[in-house]
């Protein structure tokens, strides 16, 4: 009940109903009193001067010589006016005449100064008439009951002309309600949709009314206002949220270095240690080798110990790559894509028949600053790791080389310059996020003993670290992964041939 009451249109209506309430019958009250009185005055007015006339007649004729045409004169009277009953008084002589015998009073009582006077619907009115040197008094009853009906009926139109006025002043006010209502709704409505989210819809209005265009379009500043702001809010929201995003990918890309450069520096510690150790057996079983003639029995266990320490030697050359510390070499301007073919016409001889390799390459030269073995070992390596990923499994191993994107530049945490980016992407079983973050690290690894050493990304990762590249990885478990290199574009016309 409350909110139909709380509606523009129903509060117009009541208040248009309580001022009527209130005004409307003091109005009545008073209109009523002056029909009544406008009635009752002109009844009398009409009457005093028919009786006045009705003298003059009886004073200038020769109706009362006798008393017949006297008394005919007075039916006269009566007949054509609104008396009731009439008489004529010479003295102690009265001619009385009387209309019916039913009406209201039958003898003169007291001359009436007011309509209505005594309650008796009769006005008595004496009027002296001089005739013939004598007075005589004319007494007139006039009927005051069809000027009472009069009066009601003007109440009965007073009240249904009230009426209609005010159902039409209650349905008027209704209608201007609620015509000033629509807008004001059509406001509230686009109101709460943007409130719900449609921001860009626009708070309008169709009316002629000047404060309700005036409100509309304050209400469209405030949200084109609100909007701007929210927009302002949103993006600095969002610049927050890639700064955090960022920090915490450059705070793990750190923790990632720190944890690398640890590892590294006591991987190249060890290495050196082994490497001296490595070098005097190397160098006496060769000499031990030179002295011992070919039939000699114990050759061939030297030749087994002379290919371990080269195989560990070769192990601590890797450790040495991972540390950045590589062997001592001339860089060279060399086509990329030159590399990236070469290997791949390789693998795609070797690689098992599960394994199916497509690549993108794009046309023309993609000149960067390495060595040749450098890059052949990088390519090499992450060849090698995806086809084991994929394993014995029917996968797919594709090979793209191009321009980085400015996207991929930003991931790798390298400032804005020209790339060349590796993707090598296979459709093996994936990693999660632990594996990711420890693939890079010397020894680690997921395989079996006896499947590999462990050390094939570390030496990629320390290959490009020391070409001022970077490699980044994606991975899922089950989605496979993706591994780009980047390495920084350089001068097409310092290009030798490594």
């Amino acid at each position: 009940m409350a909110p139909l009451i709380n509606r523009l249109a129903s509060r117009f209506g009541i208040i248009v109903l309580v001022i009527h309430v209130v005004l409307l019958p003091v109005l009545y009250v008073q209109l009523d009193r002056i029909v009544a009185r406008s009635l009752q005055e002109m009844f009398i007015t009409e009457i005093r001067t028919y009786a006045r006339i009705v003298a003059d007649e009886l004073e200038l004729g020769a109706g009362t010589d006798s008393e017949q045409r006297t008394r005919a004169l007075l039916e006269n009277i009566l007949l054509s006016g609104e008396g009731i009953f009439a008489e004529l008084v010479d003295g102690e002589n009265v001619l009385h005449v009387q209309v019916a015998p039913g009406s209201p009073a039958g003898r003169f009582l007291v001359e009436d100064f007011e309509f209505g006077q005594r309650g008796d619907d009769v006005y008595y009115l004496a009027t002296p008439v001089v005739r013939a040197g004598r007075e005589l008094s004319l007494r007139i009853g006039f009927d005051e009951r069809p000027v009472g009906e009069q009066i009601r009926l003007a109440q009965q139109r007073i009240l249904v002309s009230f009426g209609v006025y005010f159902i039409t002043a209650l349905t008027l006010a209704m209608f201007l309600g609620h015509m000033l209502a629509r807008p004001l709704a059509r406001l509230q409505r686009v109101s709460r949709r943007v409130a719900a989210g449609e921001i860009e819809l626009k708070l309008t209005v169709e009316s002629q009314i000047q404060e309700l265009r005036d409100l509309a379009e304050d209400l469209e500043r405030m949200r084109s206002e609100l909007v701007n702001a929210n927009r302002r809010l949103q993006t600095e929201m969002q610049q927050r949220v890639q700064e955090v995003e960022e920090r915490r990918r450059l705070e793990q890309q750190l923790q990632v270095r720190r944890r690398l450069e640890t590892v590294g520096t006591l991987a190249g510690g060890v290495a050196h240690e082994i490497n001296n150790m490595l070098v005097p057996i190397q160098l006496y079983t060769e000499l031990a080798l030179e002295d011992l003639t070919p039939a000699s029995p114990i050759r061939a266990d030297l030749q087994r110990v002379l290919e371990s320490a080269r195989r560990a030697k070769r192990v601590v050359s890797d450790i040495l790559v991972f540390t950045h510390q590589p062997d001592a070499r001339v860089l060279q301007t060399i086509d990329l894509a030159d590399v990236v073919r070469e290997v791949l016409e390789l693998y795609r001889r070797i690689s098992p028949a599960n394994v199916r390799i497509t690549d993108q390459i794009d046309r023309g030269p993609l000149p960067v600053q390495g060595d040749t073995a450098m890059l052949n070992q990088i390519v090499t390596n992450l060849l090698s790791n995806a086809i084991q990923a994929i394993g014995e499994q029917c996968g797919e191993l594709s090979v793209s080389l191009g321009p980085a994107t400015a996207d991929e530049v930003a991931a790798a945490g390298r400032p804005p310059a020209r790339y060349v980016v590796l993707r090598v992407r296979d459709t093996g079983h994936g990693m999660d996020d632990y594996i990711r973050q420890k693939i890079f690290e010397p020894f680690f690894t997921t395989r079996q003993a006896g499947q590999g050493t462990g050390l094939g990304l570390s030496v990629v990762h320390g290959l490009v670290e020391s070409l001022g590249g970077a490699v980044t990885v994606e991975s899922a478990p089950g989605a496979g992964a993706v591994f780009r290199v980047l390495l920084q574009r350089a001068d097409r016309s310092d290009t030798a041939e490594g």
